[in-house]
């Protein structure tokens, strides 16, 4: 189970590398960059595949349900995120929905999916599914503010990758409605160029938007906290913990 949905995640990494011309991942030549995108793309097919052959082993339908609509919510979400590149007016509420699928669906899944291997109740997997989704936005929210304001050896992927290739992340939404005069030309400029100068960082991190996405990331890491709650105590419940305090240092160790 955990290699057949580590292999789809790689996929859609690969795939992801793939759309956004990104040259290394993980701080290491990305698979594009190695070999070509023919050959990249194939691979990201062939990981796909064997890792829903890997997961349709189990002989369990409910996990194979869980993971293959996961996968599939995955794509939705890339196309939503490729058809929405350049539109300065996105709407929180359809960034929201992109990230759920292309991000959070399948760390849900992953958490949900484990639960239903070990027949656990029902209410066990909606609350390891619901900490999975809430974790999964919250990291990917990080994730678009370190963006902006990270650097390619800690991301271990080329920052600004996400305005070089024109998306409306949520720092960016929230510093088109800051109100700030000139914010939505400063955005504007920077999308059409695909590049951000340290005067427009500046002015997006001035604006407060890189804070009150934080403070976003923030709630949704505090809500898979509560999930939680009816868990019994162990030490793999506070691993699950750690790891969403891991998640949100990422923002304070850049003064966030």
């Amino acid at each position: 189970l955990a290699a057949g949905i580590e292999l789809i995640h790689g996929a859609a990494l690969i795939h992801d590398d793939v759309m956004d011309h990104a040259v290394y991942r993980r701080n290491q030549p990305s698979l594009n960059a190695s070999f070509g995108y023919e050959p990249a793309i194939a691979f990201g097919d062939y990981m796909y595949s064997k890792g829903m052959d890997l997961i349709a082993r189990l002989n369990n339908p409910e996990i194979i349900k869980c993971v293959a609509q996961a996968a599939l919510g995955m794509c939705e979400g890339e196309l939503m995120q490729v058809m929405k590149r350049g539109d300065l007016g996105l709407k929180k509420h359809t960034y929201m929905t992109i990230i759920k699928k292309k991000t959070a669906l399948l760390m849900s899944s992953s958490c949900a999916s484990s639960v239903i291997l070990i027949n656990k109740d029902d209410r066990t997997v909606r609350a390891f599914s619901a900490f999975g989704l809430n974790f999964g936005v919250a990291f990917q929210i990080v994730d678009d503010c370190l963006d902006i304001i990270g650097n390619s050896r800690d991301l271990g992927k080329p920052a600004g990758s996400d305005i070089e290739m024109g998306e409306m992340t949520l720092p960016l939404i929230y510093a088109t409605g800051s109100g700030l005069s000139g914010t939505k030309r400063t955005l504007k400029n920077i999308l059409r160029r695909g590049k951000m100068s340290d005067k427009e960082k500046e002015a997006i991190i001035v604006s407060g938007a890189i804070h009150k996405a934080a403070d976003t990331a923030r709630m949704y890491i505090d809500n898979a906290r509560r999930d939680l709650g009816e868990i019994k105590e162990s030490l793999f419940k506070k691993r699950l913990i750690d790891l969403t305090e891991h998640v949100f240092s990422r923002l304070l160790v850049k003064g966030i």
